[in-house]
């Protein structure tokens, strides 16, 4: 799990006196404007043979978009698609884990974490002067990376977490970009868990219960008209999945009960 990765990252950092910081980057529609060129590039690059290439261009390519209303009696003229990766197939997250694969390359003194569009990087350092240099090093790398390879960096939502386990209050960081100093937050959101920056998981367990609240009432509602079978499967699709879906980070956690 990548989650598990980026934590254990983070803890042993701070087990060696290490200031660190989690930084999310936000793309821009990324999937939409995903460059068919730079893709066409790296397919090539990592050894993808002229048909396979031709297949997962047309895939791509020459697809129309319309806009319909009244029950589809309206329909407006296409448009055709000059970028973008279509979403909802394999193949999609193929090709943009392709275009997003060179990134941990580039980043220098950081690691980066990434699954399809989510993009984590975590920064070391040791000391919060340092870490904030780094932190300004670091945004300026990404968004150079982006900028070159046809993906948009949303400066205003991209935020990071500065980590401090003792959950002392301490001075906010500055780190600016093109004029835009990007926020500094408590928790933030990392493949469907609330990173908080004491790691003491309260942000997940209240946003948990809160959609564990909502399966209970639909199980509630269903069980006067289905089967014990049928609400059983309901209970494994909309309760137990949630339940179950990274514990062993938060189930000792002293809001866990």
């Amino acid at each position: 799990m990548l989650t598990r990765k980026v934590v254990e990252c983070i803890l042993n950092a701070r087990e060696k006196g290490l200031e660190v910081a989690l930084l999310f980057c936000d793309l821009s529609k990324a999937f939409d404007v995903a460059d068919h060129c730079v893709l066409a590039t790296k397919f090539q690059l990592y050894g993808i043979d002229h048909q396979t290439l031709k297949l997962m261009l047309d895939f791509m390519s020459n697809r129309v978009q319309y806009v319909t209303g009244s029950g589809c009696e309206l329909k407006s003229d296409g448009l055709y698609t000059t970028v973008g990766v279509p979403q909802g197939s394999s193949l999609s997250y193929l090709a943009f884990s392709i275009l997003l694969n060179d990134l941990p390359r580039i980043v220098e003194n950081a690691e980066v974490y990434m699954y399809a569009d989510d993009v984590a990087t975590v920064i070391t350092a040791p000391g919060l002067d340092a870490l904030e240099q780094k932190l300004s090093s670091v945004i300026n790398q990404l968004a150079e990376w982006f900028r070159g390879n046809g993906l948009v960096l949303n400066l205003t939502k991209t935020q990071f977490i500065c980590f401090d386990l003792s959950g002392r209050t301490r001075r906010q960081l500055v780190v600016n970009i093109n004029d835009v100093r990007l926020q500094q937050v408590k928790a933030a959101s990392f493949l469907g868990f609330q990173l908080d920056q004491t790691l003491s998981w309260d942000h997940h367990i209240e946003n948990l219960s809160g959609r564990l609240a909502r399966s209970c009432f639909a199980i509630s509602r269903l069980s006067s008209t289905l089967s014990k079978k049928a609400l059983r499967t309901c209970y494994f699709a909309t309760f137990q999945s949630q339940v179950q879906y990274g514990v062993e980070f938060w189930g000792r956690a002293a809001d866990s009960e």
